[in-house]
């Protein structure tokens, strides 16, 4: 891949990371700890989710094209990143399920016996019974991060501790590697950590690392 292309798409995968981990904290206000059951916004709980699955779906299209399209092109991006062909960025299949919600109605409604929707449910999934998994939309199980839709799941938790695995290291492929704090730098003269160095200045003073 050429080092411009790997940069740009460097720098969109810091970007869509971003996006997961602000939508991520959201999501988390929403359940905070001390907080009343069924004390949240659902509309604000469904924003964030979209988002997170969104910007999801956009890093997966990254390092491996839509479809999977791009696999063996942008195996430098993944390296570069340290990005397994394993990972919970990688399925598609949820995101599918929400993108094209419009033909999984139409689709439902042809085939479905008893056209008992459930759509957009916030709670376990165990909550309510009776209903055919095929008539079960958007579902999030808020005590265990899991989102359904149909029979496609994605644990929420896996997902996001990828892109807090992944940001740092796109990060810094952008931007470079921070430098690290003061006490963990070595004195140039007696190699000791600063915070241990006994040099003297050239006043004969000891040297003051700031």
């Amino acid at each position: 891949m050429e080092e411009e292309i790997l940069e740009i798409l460097q720098s969109e995968v810091e970007f869509q990371c971003k996006c997961v981990l602000i939508a991520a904290g959201l999501l988390s206000e929403q359940f905070a700890p001390g907080t009343a059951d069924e004390d949240f916004d659902a509309e604000i709980v469904w924003f964030a989710l979209q988002s997170v699955l969104i910007a999801s779906a956009n890093l997966s299209k990254l390092f491996w094209g839509s479809r999977g399209k791009k696999e063996a092109e942008r195996l430098d991006l993944r390296l570069s990143l340290s990005v397994a062909d394993d990972s919970p960025l990688r399925d598609p299949d949820l995101r599918n399920d929400f993108e094209h919600f419009d033909t999984r109605v139409e689709d439902w409604f042809r085939d479905s016996e008893s056209h008992n929707f459930a759509g957009r449910n916030i709670g376990r999934l165990s909550a309510i019974t009776g209903i055919d998994v095929k008539d079960r939309f958007q579902w999030f199980d808020d005590s265990t991060g899991i989102v359904t839709f149909w029979t496609h799941s994605v644990a929420l938790p896996l997902v996001l501790a990828e892109v807090q695995r992944i940001h740092p290291l796109a990060r810094d492929a952008v931007r470079g590697p921070a430098p690290p704090p003061i006490s963990q730098m070595r004195c140039g003269t007696c190699g000791n950590l600063t915070p241990q160095c006994t040099c003297l200045d050239s006043q004969g003073q000891p040297i003051r690392w700031e």
